[in-house]
């Protein structure tokens, strides 16, 4: 999950004469020459040098304009890339192999997969997450790393609080997906996708019932696919009640959570439904077996 090491160089190659160059500007820190300067500097000065960098985006513009680095006109792309940053407290939600997931604390929340520098994020905070950092995030050509400042907050994360941000990370990688490049357009949730969100468990269907209600109006398909979902989520407990009560190898149909037809074959209960079922509710009834375990 980390740059790959020609890459790092090149960040720091650009991002270090930005931060001398911000320390110049701001008098945080006048004397600094140059990059290597910055290893005299506490990591908290640094820190105070970087935020006040963001604080200041025009630093970002004047600094191409000189360009005291002696950056080459792609490298300096890269530069003004960094005008789109993405600062804040951020939930490390998991590890995957190519990147981190930063999950953001604002709403909407957004997931990010982020590529660490020379260390990994393992590596760097250790691997019992979900984990609260302070960071920033840039956009670096395809991928997306953070500045290599990065602190954590002591926080533990109780059950509900880890439920809540699963919950806003499935929501999130839902509407936007996991986003790991800056330059490509967000995902657009559609109204197919919300719906299958909002019905994935009874506390979601609770939570989001004016939605559901909303959506259920907009489209025919949208209706047709919540009645099949809803009446899976029904057989569920019918099954386990007729099993308890011996009835077996037979089929069974449900509209509005209630058993409208049975028989002994699919065909069977269909007819049966057909018959009894206005032709606009048909689709919508949802046809399910009990057989013998």
């Amino acid at each position: 999950m980390k740059l790959p090491e020609a890459e790092v160089e090149l960040f720091y190659k650009l991002f270090n004469p930005l931060l001398v160059y911000a320390g110049q500007r701001t008098k945080l820190a006048p004397h600094l020459a140059s990059p290597q300067d910055l290893r005299k500097l506490t990591l908290e000065q640094i820190i105070e040098i970087r935020n006040a960098l963001y604080d200041q985006i025009q630093l970002f513009d004047s600094f191409m304009a000189q360009n005291p680095a002696g950056a080459s006109a792609t490298e300096l792309e890269i530069v003004a890339g960094w005008k789109n940053f993405v600062r804040g407290m951020f939930y490390i939600i998991r590890y995957q192999k190519d990147y981190a997931v930063f999950l953001t604390s604002e709403a909407p929340a957004k997931a990010y997969g982020v590529r660490a520098l020379y260390t990994s994020f393992e590596e760097m905070i250790g691997a019992n997450l979900p984990l609260a950092v302070n960071t920033v995030l840039l956009p670096f050509k395809e991928y997306i790393i953070c500045d290599g400042l990065i602190s954590s907050y002591s926080m533990s994360f109780g059950s509900g609080i880890r439920q809540s941000l699963n919950e806003a990370y499935q929501r999130a990688k839902s509407q936007f997906g996991i986003i790991t490049n800056f330059n490509s357009s967000e995902k657009r949730q559609s109204d197919m996708d919300s719906l299958k969100f909002y019905l994935r468990t009874q506390a979601s269907r609770e939570e989001y019932a004016a939605e559901i209600y909303a959506l259920t109006r907009k489209s025919r398909d949208l209706l047709v696919f919540y009645h099949q979902e809803m009446g899976k989520s029904a057989a569920k407990s019918f099954k386990k009640h007729f099993n308890m009560i011996g009835i077996q190898n037979a089929w069974f149909g449900i509209l509005e959570g209630m058993i409208i037809a049975s028989g002994k074959t699919r065909p069977e209960a269909e007819t049966r439904a057909l018959e009894i079922v206005p032709a606009d509710k048909r689709e919508l009834v949802y046809f399910f077996p009990v057989n013998k375990k």
